[in-house]
């Protein structure tokens, strides 16, 4: 599945990719939306939701969080936190998540991908932490790197695992092949939310020349 990660767009393009899309990703802490603009989007959409807010925007943590929670009363089929924020943050989310949505619990590193035995052992976390899915997202600086992320599907199921950067769209590209739930994609004339990825109309495009070529 392809999930689209919408960010810094006005409502009404939001809304329009709602309607065409099978998956997406709200970026809350790029969307300049109010809590009842949300609301609105979330219950009114067909498309699954990913919610996601990450920190250091103008909320605070517990905005940020209770925020994140509402998202899930408001019909999000997924909700996105950080491995890295605090214990109580992630217990609330997840107790919110609990039986009314997938908790995601994530990683990034913006600067490499690390060892093999430390992304095992971040996976494994996002896991003991109580994620459904666990997300790994790293830059990758060699092919090497994005060798070791894709690896990571050989050792664990219901992980998105992804590399940031042009070396990392292989591993964009081969996630759902892998057996990842989703993988994301930016819309085709709004902005990426990470290096390196394509487009959604790139990505059909790609799975349909590899379905015909089956």
């Amino acid at each position: 599945m392809i999930c689209t990660s919408i960010a810094s767009m006005n409502f009404q393009e939001v809304k329009d990719l709602l309607a065409v899309c099978e998956m997406v990703e709200l970026r809350i802490d790029s969307l300049d939306f109010s809590d009842s603009q949300l609301e609105e989007l979330i219950r009114g959409s067909k498309a699954s939701i990913v919610s996601t807010c990450r920190p250091g925007n103008k909320r605070t943590e517990a905005e940020r969080v209770l925020l994140l929670c509402k998202t899930v009363e408001w019909g999000a089929s997924w909700v996105d936190i950080e491995i890295e924020c605090p214990s109580e943050s992630k217990q609330a989310v997840r107790l919110a998540a609990h039986q009314k949505a997938e908790l995601i619990i994530s990683y990034h590193d913006y600067l490499r991908t690390p060892v093999r035995i430390e992304l095992e052992s971040i996976v494994q976390q996002c896991f003991d932490e109580g994620a459904d899915v666990a997300k790994v997202a790293c830059t990758v600086n060699s092919h090497k790197d994005a060798a070791r992320i894709l690896g990571l599907y050989s050792h664990f199921t219901g992980i998105v695992a992804l590399g940031m950067g042009d070396l990392g769209k292989v591993t964009r590209i081969s996630a759902p092949l892998l057996g990842a739930p989703f993988t994301f994609a930016a819309p085709d004339d709004g902005q990426k939310t990470a290096p390196g990825q394509l487009t959604t109309t790139e990505l059909r495009e790609l799975y349909a020349i590899l379905e015909k070529a089956k």
